[in-house]
């Protein structure tokens, strides 16, 4: 599964090439908002991913959520949450041709940090100018039609709490930025097929 970082990169290049269909701030949210689950409880996490036996069930989110007849803001809510579902699904499936061989002296869990490290850290620097330029000020605490447990405002504070220094840099690289940011650009482009 991806981090939220890398859910909110992708949403901002989805929002880049598709931002005039979309209220920006809500398919943010909507991106941000299958975070919002319970981390001590496997079962949450289940539901707001909407698993069906052992995979994320895409078919089932639009059924439950009926989202391509809703008003632009809702539309555009349950689009970046869709998106957030596919992401994870996709990253399953194809998110190891990222991955280099070789763990560079590294233990797993080591390899692991690094590696999760150099993402969040160039996810970051792809979009935290960008959050700072959305209005999230006409958004209202509202729960989400058809998805009750889900808030605008938790989802907000999810987004207000990612936190990026410009002058951070990997401790350890194990994958080059240029090859992970051609992996993203490689994954919107599927996204749209």
């Amino acid at each position: 599964m991806a981090q939220l970082c890398t859910h909110l990169h992708v949403a901002k290049r989805v929002l880049e090439r598709e931002g005039d269909l979309l209220a920006r701030e809500y398919f943010l949210l909507g991106a941000a908002a299958p975070e919002l689950y319970d981390r001590s409880d496997e079962e949450s996490y289940r539901e707001v991913h909407f698993y069906t036996e052992d995979r994320i069930d895409l078919e089932k989110f639009r059924v439950n959520t009926d989202y391509m007849k809703r008003e632009k803001k809702w539309f555009s809510f349950f689009f970046g949450y869709y998106m957030h579902l596919w992401l994870d699904a996709y990253i399953t499936e194809h998110g190891s041709v990222i991955v280099p061989s070789g763990k560079k002296g590294l233990s797993d869990e080591e390899f692991k940090e690094a590696f999760t490290e150099n993402i969040e850290i160039y996810d970051m620097r792809q979009i935290c100018d960008y959050l700072k330029s959305v209005d999230f000020g006409g958004v209202h605490d509202e729960n989400v039609p058809t998805l009750e447990f889900i808030s605008l405002k938790n989802s907000f504070e999810l987004i207000k709490a990612c936190r990026y220094s410009e002058d951070e840099f990997p401790h350890i690289t194990v994958i080059e930025e240029d090859i992970y940011l051609e992996f993203i650009d490689k994954t919107v482009e599927k996204f749209f097929k």
